[in-house]
């Protein structure tokens, strides 16, 4: 028997003939809040008795009318299912499916003007992963893309981190960046990485029209094959006094100018 006490953030039901079926733990309001609202599978909330929030009667209606369980339950038992002593409320839902890139090309009016696509080459931090697709998702990126390898998944830490994130903007996979990027150019699209080493600067680099952004993992940057395929590359400017900027913070820079000159 299986009781839902003993849920972990990640909890994977192994089932010998059909494969493995997993689930998703979310934590905090706001996140849980962003699952309903996007149609995300959610089979319970456990709220504890004494959690208040001004957003606890939005998420109440929210979820009866998606026919979503809630039992409110002593304090005890939402931070043992956590496994934090932080956590007032929790949700067991669905994992998050990647999208196949090329069927979403496919299904994506690609040419349109505003289209920004977001290519994660080697981020595997699950925090620094969330916080990209946070800001992905307030600079009206189109899709994130990720190559199947090398690559972050998405679990509870990235949930919590995205601020329920994941659940507004599609992300999808490839093999290898390289066949995402052909398919872009196929599409008109200019692919440009962001290269600390890089000549140009951001700030004095048009990025209006169909554009994807290529950012590299924090210590090795963007790889060299990818690189070698990119139409070109930008970086930030940046004081002598620190020779580099956390991942999440340089791509969100570089997304907010990219942001700013469409504006």
């Amino acid at each position: 028997m299986i009781h839902y006490y003993l849920i972990f953030e990640i909890v994977i039901i192994r089932l010998s003939k059909f494969g493995d079926v997993e689930k998703l733990n979310i934590t905090g309001i706001r996140s849980i809040q962003s699952a309903l609202e996007s149609g995300h599978p959610i089979e319970k909330i456990w709220i504890s008795k004494d959690y208040r929030s001004s957003h606890l009667q939005g998420l109440l209606r929210t979820s009866k009318s998606q026919n979503v369980p809630i039992q409110f339950v002593p304090p005890q038992k939402v931070k043992y299912l956590a496994k934090s002593e932080k956590v007032n409320i929790i949700a067991k839902a669905s994992i998050v499916h990647y999208l196949d890139f090329q069927h979403f090309l496919e299904e994506k009016q690609v040419s349109v003007e505003s289209s920004i696509y977001l290519l994660l080459d080697g981020i595997t931090d699950v925090r620094n992963f969330g916080a990209i697709i946070r800001t992905a998702v307030a600079t009206n990126v189109t899709a994130i893309v990720v190559p199947y390898n090398r690559s972050a998944s998405i679990n509870a830490d990235t949930v919590r981190a995205s601020s329920g994130g994941v659940f507004k903007i599609p992300i999808t996979r490839v093999s290898h960046l390289k066949d995402a990027i052909y398919l872009l150019k196929e599409n008109k699209f200019r692919v440009l990485g962001l290269d600390e080493k890089a000549t140009a600067i951001i700030y004095e680099t048009s990025l209006l029209g169909s554009l994807a952004l290529v950012v590299g993992a924090e210590d090795k940057g963007i790889s060299k094959g990818v690189l070698n395929v990119l139409e070109s590359t930008v970086r930030l400017p940046i004081s002598d006094s620190m020779p580099s900027l956390n991942v999440s913070v340089a791509c969100g820079v570089a997304l907010y100018e990219v942001m700013r000159q469409r504006i």
